[in-house]
């Protein structure tokens, strides 16, 4: 009887072994790449045109919408723009597409927001953060 019981508890421990299953690398990643928030605002740079407000919006098909808004600090005239195309993810940074020009625009995710980063990846330094904070909307 001693090594019937000694026998049914060896096999239920190899079963619940064999039930175990190791978290794996890719598992893991698509643990980290939860969905993007749809709307961001903020500052935004633009070589061409220095510093302005945007709003950026993220479809579900994978294109973007982005409207800027400049006001000229000097003469006061103001000017507004719109970029649209697609975005990519990869999970730390976003890459926006202009369509057209294929220009890119490259942000990483920072505190639920994205930050606005040169072409190797490192922060633009400015006196200005160059951040877009996610838009929430209330209901």
């Amino acid at each position: 009887m001693k090594n019937i019981i000694v026998f049914v508890v060896i096999i239920f421990s190899a079963i619940l072994i064999g039930c175990h299953t190791p978290v794996t690398k890719s598992d893991r990643l698509a643990q980290s790449l939860k969905p993007m928030h749809q709307s961001y605002n903020g500052v935004y740079y633009c070589p061409s045109c220095g510093n302005s407000n945007a709003s950026l919006y993220l479809a579900s098909d994978g294109s973007f919408m982005l409207n800027q808004h400049q006001v000229n600090s000097a003469s006061g005239d103001q000017h507004e723009s719109r970029l649209s195309g697609s975005w990519a993810r990869t999970a730390d940074k976003l890459t926006l597409t202009e369509e057209g020009t294929g220009r890119k625009l490259i942000f990483r995710t920072l505190n639920n927001g994205l930050q606005m980063v040169d072409k190797g990846g490192a922060p633009i330094v400015s006196g200005y953060r160059y951040q877009l904070s996610p838009v929430y909307n209330a209901t």
